[in-house]
């Protein structure tokens, strides 16, 4: 589908000689909003995506709503529309252009005195340092979404009468105000799905208190309406039951996940081996926030060393955060053992994946506890082991349960150094990694829809 297309704010559907066909007898219909969605290849967008695809197993149909956008860059990739049902209507409407605004507001900040254009922030930083709080959170509650509150609620009602229930997957939470409020309108079942926590978030930094209580106020609304919340980590789930007490029976799990039918045909992505007794490890996504690749790097340039090249790691990255890669490889002195390419579309990322021995994972000291990323679960799929650097939490859990791989605190030296050591003596034995047979099994993302399609149905 042209770029151009995606611009009409017409409903469209999504068309392919491999759509999925719907069962016999009328499916009830969800309207599911989403601001980012296919052909996006964001990461988040392929829980939706997926949910579309497999609910008609489950005699539920969607319909979608959301935004006009051209993502003509690294993260557009129009062959993933092709696996939605062929009569899959998506309304794509209006968005506010951020870029624009802040452009906008920038400019007149710059005629004002300095401590205008340089507000102060609620709260300091773990290190005692204030954060950097960008502009546009001062001036979008709780975030940019609710500047398509307006187009997407008055083009969305009429969907919303049609459907027997809605869903709303988020960030940004903006999406769960827009969700309520059809839901409201429309008085129809409510099933709100929080990739990423809302008030629970610790990465979120308000600029004043009245942002934060403005937050926690809309986030208590939003609950209050839906029938279910669902989160995608049994922690999370709990965090929330606390913090909700009155609405605890309303919170469910259910977890992020893979689809098999990604996997078929791929052929693994041959890897040019700086040395084919290494064991190759790579990286599939972004760095953001702390996740940082140096303590990995130094830790396998220094097996190398102590081993007198006897146990060899290398290290690959596949990223659109090219430049903070390469200066972490700097950082670390690792240009010998580490390659950056460049981002790839989703199915040759999972090609990638298939074609090294051991799949990275780097965490953050304020989200380790609740959430785990999505990629992950494809990692599993890829049936290779994972070497995660991440606090106790979520991700380690996981890890643990499932006997995915190994982990550690990122400035765990000595443990990092023995994972290492025993990736390259178990890429050398040939033997199979110890997975707990139903990890295979648990997150297919059929499952998942199933699990969504009981919610709907309530």
């Amino acid at each position: 589908m042209p770029a151009s297309e995606l611009m009409s704010g017409r409903p469209q559907s999504a068309t392919s000689a491999d759509s999925i066909g719907a069962r016999p007898g009328r499916l009830k219909r969800v309207l599911m909003v989403a601001q980012q969605f296919y052909p996006c290849a964001a990461i988040g967008c392929h829980r939706t995506g997926k949910f579309c695809k497999y609910l008609p197993e489950f005699g539920w149909k969607a319909s979608v709503l959301t935004v006009a956008k051209d993502y003509s860059n690294e993260r557009y990739d129009p062959s993933l529309l092709k696996q939605l049902p062929a009569d899959t209507e998506i309304l794509r409407t209006f968005y506010p252009d951020e870029a624009v605004l802040r452009h906008l507001v920038r400019s007149v900040l710059r005629r004002r005195p300095p401590t205008v254009a340089s507000p102060a922030v609620s709260a300091p930083s773990a290190n005692g340092s204030r954060p950097q709080i960008p502009l546009i959170r001062w001036l979008a509650v709780p975030d940019w979404a609710v500047y398509w509150w307006p187009w997407a609620v008055s083009a969305g009602l009429r969907m919303a009468r049609r459907a027997d229930a809605i869903y709303a997957t988020a960030p940004p939470h903006g999406s769960l105000v827009i969700a309520a409020t059809l839901a409201r309108l429309a008085r129809r079942r409510l099933v709100l799905d929080l990739r990423d926590p809302w008030m629970l978030d610790r990465t979120l930094a308000y600029p004043t208190s009245a942002h934060r209580a403005a937050n926690e106020r809309l986030e208590r609304w939003c609950f209050g309406i839906a029938d279910r919340i669902v989160v995608n980590t049994v922690p999370a789930r709990d965090a929330y039951r606390r913090l909700h007490p009155d609405l605890a029976d309303r919170f469910v799990t259910v977890p992020n996940g893979y689809d098999r039918a990604d996997f078929d045909g791929l052929t693994p992505t041959a890897i040019a081996r700086r040395d084919p007794r290494a064991v190759t490890m790579a990286y599939v996504g972004n760095l953001h926030g702390e996740r940082d690749p140096r303590p990995l790097l130094r830790a396998a340039r220094q097996l190398q060393g102590e081993s007198g090249g006897a146990l060899r790691a290398e290290v690959h990255f596949w990223s659109a955060t090219g430049e903070l890669v390469a200066s972490a490889i700097r950082d670390a002195g690792a240009e010998a053992i580490a390659t950056l390419h460049d981002p790839v579309a989703h199915r040759d990322a999972l090609g990638a994946m298939l074609g090294v021995d051991v799949l990275l994972v780097f965490g953050a000291s304020d989200t380790d506890d609740l959430h785990v990323p999505g990629k992950l679960f494809e990692y599993i799929y890829c049936r290779k082991p994972i070497l995660a650097l991440v606090r106790r939490g979520a991700i380690s859990d996981l890890i643990d349960e499932y006997r995915l791989g190994l982990w550690c605190a990122p400035d765990d030296a000595t443990t990092l150094a023995q994972h290492l050591q025993r990736l390259a003596e178990w890429r050398v034995s040939g033997t199979p990694w110890p997975f707990r047979p139903d990890v295979f099994t648990a997150f297919d993302r059929r499952e998942q829809a199933r699990q969504l399609a009981e919610l709907l149905n309530g």
